[in-house]
């Protein structure tokens, strides 16, 4: 197989899914089959502790804890039937679905390979496009935290609508330019009024995430890395949210209103691997 034939991973939203698959269905009614396989326990959802423990090469809980391999279920099926997938996709953190179709006269071939939104819960082969849909878009209730220095938009969303939200600001000093004594004060006072939006922002989210009437499914964070890991490192999250991280992190320049609406169909969308027909 030829570079030229292995097209570059896409990003479909949760629409832009079911209309993939009514295409599928119309195209080839009863001659294609998914396999969804699970991601390995510790490429899962899983806590700051753990994802520390996995990005310094330390040994921690589950099978693959702090290794790059991919996930053996998935490279099982892979190795001879998707042999072009990237590690990316092999080490996905929600599992795979691969779809196989055929012709009256040819057997299942494969055809391509989607990396769901959420976790993949069970190994599952299925030819219904509703069984499908509940394995890889499930309608889950997922708290959304967008942070970067001075901004933070915290929401709710149920099968990919915004049923909570809030916005705030604060202002963080961003840069001094003097030296000596006088940037040692700055440094000490940024890391202060940083301190300070972490704890306002933390309380915001616990505000709202406590008083929601359903069960959190998932955290997911948009922003800045290097914010969201101090924001991770300091706060202390409700209701064991700190357990239901998703590891994905949502592209966000200005968490705000309108970035929250982005946020929501970023968290649901899948990422599809396919090679040139």
């Amino acid at each position: 197989m030829l570079a030229s034939d292995i097209l570059p991973p896409r990003t479909v939203s949760s629409r832009g899914m079911k209309r993939m698959l009514d295409r599928l269905e119309t195209d080839s009614p009863g001659n294609y089959t998914f396999k969804l396989i699970p991601p390995s326990p510790s490429r899962s959802v899983r806590g700051r502790e753990q994802a520390k423990r996995s990005s310094q090469g330390m040994p921690g809980e589950g099978r693959g804890a702090g290794q790059s391999q991919p996930i053996t279920k998935i490279s099982a099926i892979s190795g001879s039937d998707f042999p072009w997938l990237p590690k990316s996709a092999l080490n996905s953190p929600t599992g795979l679905a691969f779809l196989y179709t055929k012709t009256p006269h040819t057997p299942y071939q494969p055809r391509l390979a989607i990396a769901p939104p959420f976790p993949i819960t069970s190994e599952t082969e299925t030819t219904d496009r509703e069984t499908l849909l509940q394995s890889i878009d499930p309608p889950l209730h997922v708290a959304i935290i967008l942070i970067r220095y001075g901004y933070v938009a915290i929401a709710i969303a149920h099968d990919e609508t915004i049923v909570v939200s809030k916005t705030d600001t604060r202002w963080v000093p961003n840069k001094h330019r003097a030296g000596g004594q006088s940037a040692n004060r700055f440094k000490r006072s940024r890391e202060k009024w940083a301190r300070e939006f972490f704890d306002k922002s933390a309380r915001l989210a616990t505000e709202r995430f406590n008083a929601y009437p359903h069960h959190i499914d998932h955290l997911i964070f948009g922003g800045d890395k290097h914010v969201i890991n101090q924001f991770i490192d300091r706060a202390t999250l409700p209701n064991n949210l700190s357990d239901r991280i998703l590891t994905r992190r949502l592209n966000t320049l200005r968490p705000n209103r309108n970035a929250l609406k982005d946020a929501t169909r970023q968290t649901w969308s899948s990422t599809i691997y396919e090679i040139a027909e």
